[in-house]
């Protein structure tokens, strides 16, 4: 898995924890941005659908997360929910 970031300070650690990292400059990729457009998208969506619940408890949260990830991945076939 490559973990795709932007370059704020904090996410420079992730380099040292995994090997595949990649950072977006967005002043360099204005013109073109399909490459963080969609994750900021994803990520805006999760935010919102958190705060529609008034935020989940720690011990939810992964799960949570899980479920969303495998919903908008899948957000084309029939679940059964």
């Amino acid at each position: 898995t490559t973990i795709v970031s932007d370059g704020w300070t904090a996410y420079r650690r992730i380099s040292k924890l995994r090997k595949s990292h990649g950072v977006i400059n967005h002043k360099l990729n204005f013109v073109d941005p399909r490459d963080s457009s969609g994750i900021e998208a994803s990520w805006g969506a999760l935010k919102k659908s958190l705060k529609s619940r008034n935020g989940v408890r720690d011990y939810w949260r992964q799960g949570n997360l899980y479920n969303y990830i495998f919903r908008r991945t899948n957000k084309n076939e029939k679940l059964l929910n």
